[in-house]
This record gives structure tokens, sequence and C-alpha cells, in this order.
């Protein structure tokens, strides 16, 4: 469709006008910001209710969590404070089996893990303490670890200190477990297990233990680096891993699930290992990893609906041009209603991927919208030209938004390439248009 050398006949009817037709369908298109933006609050409205769904079916299962230690923990003798002893090696493994629950049309990611913890604390030195040996209550030198959410112990089937077998107990004593509650998954701060050490441990000889145990939470996984020396290896069969925290992984191998693995040395973190007093929050170091869904159907509905202005802006202009070259000719309440049209098809799309995948809701909900204008366009103005235009346009722009929503990364670059290349397009085809003829009045 080009425009040629246009001169409009000229008109005294104010309804003939085409500088006034165009303010009108300005006006239209500024009064359907209003409908395209309670389309982005209910998509925010259903997001609202997914994390609803999320912390109920937390609540349940177990919370998100972090787990630290083992530590050794000695109760100074007055003032409540302990001191604390880190261990030299940390060497954790940890294998996550994360699988999807339902709560009502809502998914929700949770997982089970085996964890275990390995290596050895130095040899109990006196003399290189940071209080007198006689301020200390050594009878009362507890092995504790910080556990998010004791809900999600399943069992700690094995723990070892020196050689000698522990019996963990629940709950931490207050104060005993230097940590962020915020962080820590869990309002209460001092949410772990604990048990005794006896006295012949605390001996001149390296502590070696190991722990095994099953933990279970949801959405994610953080464990924090008390080592002197820090390691992890984690394996999953969640394929949509976003490493967090304050390190991440040496080295990750991302596929049907994941493998990952961390290294951290005490010189990367802000406390020592071996400390009187709640002068250092540990976990604030933490590391792991959330598991995601790979782009929540809110997040891409949402993102799709940024492009609506841009649609039934550019649908519009498609109209005019046409109605300039005398192609079709449209009544404003019917440039309305294909805007309205276009709003719907977000609506449409939100409610099909709640319940099936987003590709398809995009395909079903699309190809609706554009057979229904195009239709409409047809039953109106019985021109074929006019419909295979408004039929093309149509399919070109969801194609375009459709691919620029599943490319993050080029997001920007796409959607700038599209503009440049549709005002072009728009220049082309108004070149030949002598628009000083239009202040006069036009048949429109």
């Amino acid at each position: 469709m080009e425009l040629h050398q246009f001169e409009p006949e000229k008109r005294g009817s104010w309804k003939d006008s085409i500088l006034l037709k165009s303010a009108i369908i300005m006006a239209l298109s500024l009064m359907l910001l209003i409908p395209i933006a309670m389309v982005m609050v209910l998509v925010e409205e259903r997001t609202s209710r997914q994390r609803d769904a999320i912390e109920e079916v937390s609540k349940k299962w177990s919370n998100s969590q972090t787990l630290t230690g083992p530590m050794i923990a000695i109760p100074m003798k007055t003032g409540g404070e302990y001191l604390y002893i880190l261990p030299k090696e940390l060497k954790i493994t940890s294998d996550v089996n994360a699988s999807t629950r339902q709560r009502g049309i809502f998914p929700v990611t949770v997982y089970s893990s085996n964890v275990q913890f390995s290596g050895s604390f130095e040899p109990f030195d006196q003399t290189i303490l940071p209080v007198s040996p006689d301020s200390l209550n050594i009878q009362a030198a507890k092995l504790i670890m910080g556990i998010g959410d004791l809900r999600g112990v399943q069992s700690i089937s094995e723990a070892t200190l020196g050689g000698t077998a522990l019996s963990f107990n629940p709950g931490i004593p207050d104060g005993a477990l230097p940590v962020n509650a915020t962080t820590m998954g869990s309002k209460n701060p001092n949410s772990g297990v604990q048990t005794n050490v006896p006295l012949s441990l605390l001996g001149s000889n390296s502590l070696a233990f190991n722990i095994k145990s099953n933990i279970k939470g949801s959405e994610s996984l953080h464990f924090v680096p008390i080592g002197k020396h820090t390691t992890l290896h984690m394996r999953s069969n969640w394929s949509s891993p976003s490493f967090t925290g304050d390190f991440l992984p040496t080295n990750s191998k991302i596929g049907n699930g994941y493998e990952a693995d961390w290294e951290v040395s005490d010189i990367n973190r802000n406390y020592p290992q071996v400390w009187v007093g709640h002068n250092y929050v540990i976990n604030d170091s933490a590391f792991g990893v959330d598991l995601l869904s790979p782009l929540t159907n809110y997040q891409q509905t949402l993102r799709s609906a940024k492009y609506a202005v841009l649609m039934i802006a550019l649908t519009f202009v498609a109209f005019f041009l046409m109605e300039i070259a005398k192609v079709l000719s449209l009544h404003p309440l019917q440039y309305g209603l294909v805007g309205l049209a276009l709003i719907i098809f977000y609506t449409l799309l939100l409610s099909l991927s709640e319940r099936i995948d987003f590709e398809w809701s995009y395909l079903i909900a699309g190809t609706a919208t554009t057979v229904l204008v195009s239709m409409y366009i047809w039953s109106v103005s019985r021109q074929l030209k006019a419909t295979l235009i408004t039929l093309f346009v149509l399919i070109s722009m969801y194609s375009l938004v459709y691919f620029i929503i599943q490319s993050e990364d080029q997001a920007l670059l796409l959607g700038s390439i599209v503009l440049f290349v549709v005002v072009a397009i728009m220049m082309y085809f108004t070149r030949r248009i002598r628009w000083g003829a239009l202040s006069t009045g036009a048949q429109v």
C-alpha cells in the first residue's frame, strides 16, 4: 500500500476533517491506557496470589533453608556470652531432589536434600584463646548446627565427633548462635540442633567430625562457610538454578539438572575462626541456590503487556494510513472496539497461561485476537486489501513481541530495531502525502 502524491479533497464538515479524526484517535489511545493499567494490576494480583500459595505450602512443608555448622560453642561463666570455635576444614556435599507441588493452580518448588558435613577442628589449645580458660564453663561446651526451619529435618542419621557417636537435640540456647534470623529463613534466631561435647574430646588432638542428614525445604538452600577452608559440592535434578549469596560456584554444569562446586577461604569472609560474643553475624556470608521456575507465566504476561501501547498505536496508525489511502473507513467507535479487543488479548493470555504452557497460551490468544480483528475489519469494510493488511500487521506484531519477551538479554536491542524499522516503513509510505493540505479539512 503506497500512498502516491495525494492532496485530500477539501470539505467543510468537521466530521470529515482528518486532523480532527487523528486527534480523536490519539485521545482514544490515551483513554485505552486505563484498561491497560488494569490488566497490569490484574497480573500483579495473580502474582501475589501465587506468592501466597508458595508461603502456604512452605508453612506445611518447610521454608527455605540456611544451614550453619557445625561449630563448638563454650559458654562464659558470666555475662551470658559464648566462645565460638569454627572448624579448620569443612566439606559439604548436598544431593538435592527437587519437585513441584500444586496449591490450586499454582506450582510450588520444594526439595529434599541429603546433606553431609565432614571435616575437623584444630586441637583445643587454651593458650591461644582470646579469653582466660578460667572464665569458660568448659563442662557445658556444645556442638551446634543452625538449621533455618527445624520442620525440614527429616533425619540426622549419623553424627560423630572425634570417633564418638553423638545424638543431637532440637533447639539452641538463647544467644548461642551468632546469626541474623532474617537470612536464616526462620523467625527464630536459635533454630537448630545441639549436643554436648565430652570433655575428653577437648584435648591436644584434632577433632574429626562427620554428620549425615536429610533436610527438606522450599525455593532455596544455602550454606554458611564457617570452615577455615570450606568446600561444597551440590547436585540436583532441577534444571533452572539461580546461584545466589556471597559466593558463586567455582565451576558449574547445567543440563537436565545441575552440578556445582564452591570453595571459600576464611580470608573471603568477615569473621575469624575463634571469637567471643556477638560481634559477628556469620550467616550473612551464606551462599547457595534458589530453585526458580525458568520464567513464570506472570512474568512473561507482564512483559508482553508492557508492549500493549505499542501494539495499539501501530494498529491505529495502520488503520489511519489505510483511511488516508481510501482503502478503509472507520468510525472512532470502531477504533475503540479494536483497541479493546487488543487489550482483551492479555486477559485471555493470562487466564490460559495459568492452565497450559505459555507458548500455547500466546499462540491461542494471539490467533483468536488476530482472527477477531481481521474479520471485524472485513465485516465493516468488505475490503480484502484492508483485511489482509490488518492480518499481516497483527501477525507481525504478535510474533515480534513474542520473540522480544523470550529474549531477555536481547530485548532492548530487538525492541529498538523493531521501532526503527516501523518508523522507517511509516516514513516511506507517507512520503508523498501533502500534509499541508490537511489543515483545511479533507474527505476521510
